[in-house]
């Protein structure tokens, strides 16, 4: 986002006119109120005031500009005050495209400045900067929009996994089955604990855990013959993931553990990873409310994100959310008092003041354009064969944490990666290398080629930037680079 400051007194009336029927929707523009008499006949330009730092009476107005412009992070404009920016610089500044954001942040952070700016005010005021009403009536907001009877703030969407586990008392000696196609927190949090992650393949529509492979997974645990898993092992939970915003498909996972607990006598708790999916639906129902626990992230790049680290526990189980209260607060069960080991996991006030000012614009708009803008994409890529586009199974409805599309081989996703880039359109890679071929989980013994499709996904996959602001002119400009890449070198 590009900010100017316009010294009124010192600009030209053809610069003036060029803003006037400039459309910029990446630029803000301002004034000192200091010069409000001279924006007065300036009702047509897209300008708005700048807040006005306190300043000593005998501050000259050069001054008082050159101090506005830097609490408001602008350029200065001005044909007379030295090292301001020149009028003919911000009008060439203006001509040149801007690289296309992966996340745009900060756009995002100017529609919402108003109430996201007020809410921190309230924090600095009160001084409640870890416990403040601010969390639990995040938490209340949140428990009633996912339709679930606990919802517990925490410190990332990490911790709201390990929580979970630790809650559930997952530890040594216990299996906990996942997508090696994820981010690693997911699996990560699983060897924190001291238990064994075992990876089954995914689905390679969704990329989400294939729920046949899971079957078949338990079904050899339960008959004692999984090669991965060491006599007096248990299967003891499914950690099921969202991935890129699309629920898993959590019928058939339910189903799968129904037969195993059938034949086997033993439970095994099911725990979804909404850490890309806050808002996302599988069948009527939203996410974090599939499994009886799940863990979600604010991490600044989510759907719903904060400005810094924080993620939230969901369950219908009242003595977990007892166990997960106590022990993301150092184990106390009261001040002083510690009756087990636990974790400084609390949500910071100042980032539930954030997630506040938020909440209801990600839920009734911002969650809606994230789909318009993702079917935009599909419609503008659609007639191009080389891509595998995204593909969203009949029931869900995804958050869209990202667009992420299929190339026919590693080798053209790589030259479409750099040929974007080159343009000035970032790409990223989720994911690059699947878990099971992590070296930190060399020890689990897997071999290149055990989940193939995971494999092949991780080769082809890349990501388009996305966000909930993204316009069609961005859209268009991103598609059209990449057919035209497409279209010169075929690989």
């Amino acid at each position: 986002m590009k900010r100017y400051l316009l010294d009124l007194a010192n600009i030209s009336q053809k610069t003036l006119s060029s803003i006037e029927k400039s459309n910029l929707d990446d630029t803000e523009f301002f004034v000192s109120p200091i010069q409000y008499k001279l924006s007065q006949n300036l009702t047509n330009l897209p300008i708005r005031f700048a807040p006005m730092p306190t300043f000593p009476v005998s501050y000259r107005e050069e001054d008082i500009l050159k101090k506005t412009a830097e609490a408001i992070g602008a350029h200065l404009v001005s044909s007379k005050i030295p090292n301001a920016f020149t009028e003919e610089k911000m009008l060439q500044s203006l001509a040149e495209k801007d690289p296309v954001p992966f996340c745009n942040l900060a756009k995002e952070y100017s529609n919402l400045r108003t109430e996201i700016e007020s809410n921190l005010l309230k924090v600095l005021s009160h001084g409640r900067f870890i416990g403040g009403d601010e969390i639990h009536l995040l938490e209340q907001k949140a428990q009633e929009y996912c339709n679930v009877p606990y919802a517990i703030a925490c410190s990332s969407g990490t911790d709201a996994l390990l929580l979970l586990l630790m809650a559930l008392g997952i530890q040594k000696g216990d299996v906990v089955i996942t997508t090696p196609f994820t981010f690693i927190a997911t699996a990560e949090t699983i060897a924190l604990v001291g238990a064994k992650p075992l990876f089954v393949d995914i689905d390679e529509t969704s990329y989400n855990i294939s729920p046949q492979k899971l079957k078949e997974a338990l079904r050899l645990a339960a008959a004692k013959n999984h090669p991965k898993i060491e006599e007096g092992e248990k299967v003891k939970a499914i950690i099921a993931v969202d991935l890129y915003g699309q629920p898993a498909d959590y019928e058939e996972i339910q189903q799968a553990i129904k037969e195993y607990e059938s034949s086997t006598g033993k439970k095994i708790a099911l725990i979804e990873d909404a850490a890309q999916a806050f808002g996302a639906q599988y069948k009527g129902k939203r996410a974090g409310s599939l499994a009886p626990y799940a863990a979600t992230s604010f991490f600044p790049a989510k759907p719903l994100g904060t400005y810094g680290d924080a993620g939230m526990v969901f369950t219908t189980d009242e003595q977990v959310a007892k166990q997960v209260r106590q022990l993301l607060n150092h184990g106390q069960s009261k001040r002083y008092v510690h009756s087990k080991i636990g974790l400084n996991a609390r949500m910071d006030t100042m980032q539930a003041a954030i997630l506040l000012a938020k909440f209801e614009p990600y839920c009734e708009t911002y969650l809606k354009n994230r789909k318009q803008i993702a079917n935009e994409y599909k419609k503008q890529l659609e007639r191009i064969s080389d891509f595998v586009l995204p593909e969203i199974k009949e029931g869900n409805d995804s958050a869209w944490a990202q667009f992420t599309i299929r190339a026919r081989n590693v080798k053209q996703r790589n030259h479409i990666t750099e040929e974007l880039q080159k343009r000035g359109i970032p790409t990223a890679i989720h994911y690059p290398k699947p878990l099971h071929l992590q070296e930190c989980f060399a020890y689990l013994g897997y071999q290149k080629g055990d989940l193939p499709v995971a494999e092949k996904v991780a080769d082809h996959v890349f990501s388009l930037p996305m966000d909930s602001v993204k316009t069609q002119e961005e859209i268009a400009y991103i598609a059209q680079n990449l057919i035209e890449i497409v279209k010169t070198k075929s690989i």
